[in-house]
C-alpha cells in the first residue's frame, strides 16, 4: 500500500460497462485503476469523508424503507405467500431429438453428441433422417459448414416436465401456493418441434 500524500486519499473512478456509469471507490495504491475504464487519483481526505458518510445515510434510508415494507431483503420476494399463484405455466412434452453421433477425434466437431433438430414423433424424426442425402453440410454456429454423414445420426426420445414460473404477485413458486387453492394457470404455446415459443 503507498501512502497518499498529507490530506488526501487514493480513489478510483471509472466506467460500469453493464450499468454505463461512473463507479467510485477507495483505493489502496495509485496503481490500483489499470485503464483505459478505470484511474486512480488522490482527493482530499475531507472530501472522501463526507462521501462515505453521505453514503452510509443512503444506505440507512435505504434499508428503513425497504424495512416498511412486505419485502424480504434475502430473496427479494414478498415475506408471506400470496393466496392465489399468479404466473406462466409450460405443460411438460414428449419429443424424439435428432442427434449427430460425437466425431471420436478430439480435434473434429462434434466432440460430443450434438442435437440437430427436435421433432413431436419418431415417425417425424426419421424422415428427417431419410430425406437427407449419405452426405452433407451442418453450419457450425460462428465457425464454418462442417460435412458429416447421415449413418452418425440416431434418435433419442426425450421428456420434458412441465414448468411453473414464480408467481408475478408475491414471488413465492407456485408449489407453496397449493395449500391455498388451486392456482390460475397460463398455457405457454409450443411450437411445432416442441420447444416453447
Amino acid at each position: 500500500m503507498t501512502d497518499a500524500p498529507d490530506g488526501q486519499v487514493y480513489v478510483t473512478v471509472g466506467m460500469d460497462p453493464e450499468y454505463e456509469q461512473l463507479y467510485v471507490n477507495r483505493a489502496l495504491s495509485p496503481d490500483d485503476g489499470d485503464g483505459p475504464h478505470s484511474f486512480t487519483f488522490p482527493v482530499d481526505t475531507e472530501l472522501w469523508d463526507r462521501y462515505e458518510t453521505t453514503l452510509n445515510a443512503w444506505q440507512a434510508a435505504n434499508d428503513a424503507v425497504i424495512a416498511a415494507t412486505p419485502i424480504d431483503p434475502e430473496t427479494g420476494r414478498l415475506k408471506e405467500c400470496c393466496p392465489e399463484w399468479q404466473g406462466s405455466y409450460l405443460p411438460g412434452h414428449s419429443g424424439v431429438r435428432v442427434m449427430l453421433a460425437q466425431s471420436g477425434n478430439q480435434e473434429e466437431w462434434p466432440l460430443h453428441d450434438h442435437a440437430l433438430s427436435f421433432e413431436r414423433t419418431r415417425q417425424d424424426a426419421q424422415q428427417v433422417i431419410d430425406v437427407l442425402p449419405e452426405e452433407f453440410y451442418v453450419h457450425i454456429a460462428g465457425q464454418h459448414f462442417q460435412k458429416v454423414h447421415r449413418k452418425a445420426l440416431f434418435l433419442v426420445p426425450f421428456e420434458q416436465r412441465g414448468y411453473a414460473t414464480e408467481c408475478e404477485r408475491c414471488g413465492w413458486p407456485r408449489t407453496d401456493h397449493a395449500k391455498h387453492g388451486e392456482p390460475r394457470v397460463i398455457d405457454m404455446p409450443q411450437s411445432k418441434n416442441g420447444e416453447e415459443e
